[in-house]
């Protein structure tokens, strides 16, 4: 990556002033975190570029699903995250990585965004790794 690009993707990341428009209406200016910025088509890349190690770590794990021989314990859309596994005990280990991966990269995942479902669905030994 060239300096340049660096330095414009560092500044658009960390220095950020930001106003609400409403109709004709427009706010004061402030300053926003470093979080992914919304509607930036660079954001999902860059998220994932931040997150390969984890996807690598979640696959060598030992847990998780895959369909033939791909690897679908988690799947990723922008800044979301889905873990898909074949039990309670599989996702406790898989979101310890999660978490450890975090805490070393200090990465917070937001669990007021967190939801889980539960398929009731048979699944065969072929379909997922679990030890």
């Amino acid at each position: 990556m060239s300096g340049l690009l660096f330095k414009f993707l560092l500044d658009s990341y960390t220095i950020q002033q930001l106003c609400v428009s409403w109709g004709s209406c427009t706010s004061r200016s402030y300053n926003q975190s470093n979080e992914v910025k919304q509607d930036c088509v660079v954001s999902p890349i860059l998220c994932f570029v931040c997150i390969d190690e984890l996807i690598v770590l979640l696959k060598n794990s030992g847990f998780g699903c895959e369909v033939g021989s791909e690897f679908i314990g988690i799947l990723g859309y922008a800044d979301h995250l889905t873990l898909i596994c074949p039990s309670l005990n599989a996702l406790n280990h898989m979101l310890s990585i999660c978490t450890d991966f975090g805490k070393q990269y200090n990465i917070v995942f937001n669990a007021q965004k967190t939801t889980g479902i539960k398929f009731d669905v048979p699944v065969t030994q072929q379909d997922c790794i679990y030890s």
